[in-house]
């Protein structure tokens, strides 16, 4: 690899991700995959991949689709989760000719289009009785004139839940069984929650397809960082910007090629001194770190053998990354610099 930074990411894991979480899911239940945000820093580009699994995929807009319809060319079904509604000319044309292409409803206004348009079958009514303002309350949707007509409903779950609401869930579930409209719900906690693996359910989710939040499916993401130069202090050197420049006495330095351009959480892991280990030996960031460079240092000299430092391995963990700055798994995917080269293997 003649990248200076890149990131790996294992296919053959994520497929058998998909085929372990399909066994949790419930009787006859999909699997709908979240895409967001280029498929939380896994770039656009692993769809391709995917595109023989039995997967549906979820995207954010209608930008986000005219990359997909570029990148997976089958006819995999579609669901926008925030769609521009209006009479755009190339939006009527993509739901009129694109059988599986799917819209959310979030507002009145929204359903009046859809009404106006005839496209009942193509859309889902998000419900929202959890995190507010993304779409309409229970009353507002089951009042909605030929709702009886769409696609189904969508539902996202908060990361805890209680059985009140869990009760209203399953209320919502009964409407829409009893109307014959598919129930969407996505989350964190959705997998975790046998009581509401009802069935025939669509389950809409990424991060336990990357192996992130369950210990059913493997971690497939590796971050590979090239070392520009490794120097076992003898004398006293000093490394960093003038405002936080440090002086090393003893120890081991490594001049790395990641910086904060290329992953924000690495100015945070210098506030939080997160370990990051290499040949089993603890090194923190000594001082803040450049847009594409970083030093690490240690403070027992250490013999280093490799040509790159990984993140993200049984090693450096992302979940003890997280933990570590206090944020979700897919804030530090999020965060990932779009131009780092991604290496699907």
């Amino acid at each position: 690899m003649n990248n200076n930074l890149y990131l790996r990411i294992s296919l053959d894991t994520i497929k058998s991700n998909i085929r372990k979480l399909t066994k949790q899911l419930p009787y006859r239940s999909s699997l709908f995959m979240v895409c967001k945000n280029n498929v939380y820093g896994f770039g656009m580009s692993l769809l391709s991949h995917l595109a023989n699994e039995n997967l549906s995929f979820v995207l954010n807009d209608w930008r986000d689709y005219q990359r997909f319809v570029q990148i997976v060319r089958d006819s995999k079904p579609v669901l926008i989760l925030y769609p521009v509604l209006n009479d755009d000319p190339w939006i009527l044309t993509q739901l009129g000719e694109h059988s599986n292409l799917y819209i959310t409803v979030m507002k009145k206004e929204d359903w009046a289009f859809v009404l106006r348009k005839g496209y009942e079958a193509k859309s889902y009514v998000r419900i929202d009785p959890f995190l507010g303002l993304h779409g309409l309350s229970k009353e507002e949707a089951m009042s909605l004139p030929k709702v009886h007509a769409c696609k189904g409903v969508l539902i996202h779950l908060n990361e805890s839940i209680n059985a009140k609401e869990e009760a209203v869930i399953n209320e919502i579930y009964q409407w829409t069984k009893k109307n014959n409209m598919s129930m969407n719900i996505g989350g964190s906690n959705i997998i975790n929650k046998p009581n509401l693996h009802f069935p025939f359910l669509e389950v809409r989710l990424l991060m336990e397809l990357l192996g992130s939040r369950n210990r059913v499916t493997e971690p497939c993401l590796e971050l590979h960082a090239r070392i520009l130069s490794k120097t076992l202090i003898r004398e006293p050197i000093h490394v960093g910007y003038t405002s936080s420049r440090v002086k090393l006495s003893k120890g081991t330095c490594l001049l790395v090629a990641i910086g904060y351009g290329d992953f924000p959480s690495f100015a945070q892991m210098f506030e939080n001194q997160t370990p990051i280990f290499i040949e089993r030996k603890k090194f923190v960031l000594p001082c803040y770190p450049c847009m594409n460079t970083s030093w690490l240092y240690c403070e027992e000299e250490v013999f280093i053998r490799r040509e790159s430092i990984v993140l993200f391995d049984k090693f450096n963990s992302i979940h003890k990354l997280a933990l570590n700055l206090s944020v979700d798994v897919d804030e530090i995917y999020s965060s990932l610099s779009p131009l780092i080269y991604r290496h699907y293997v």
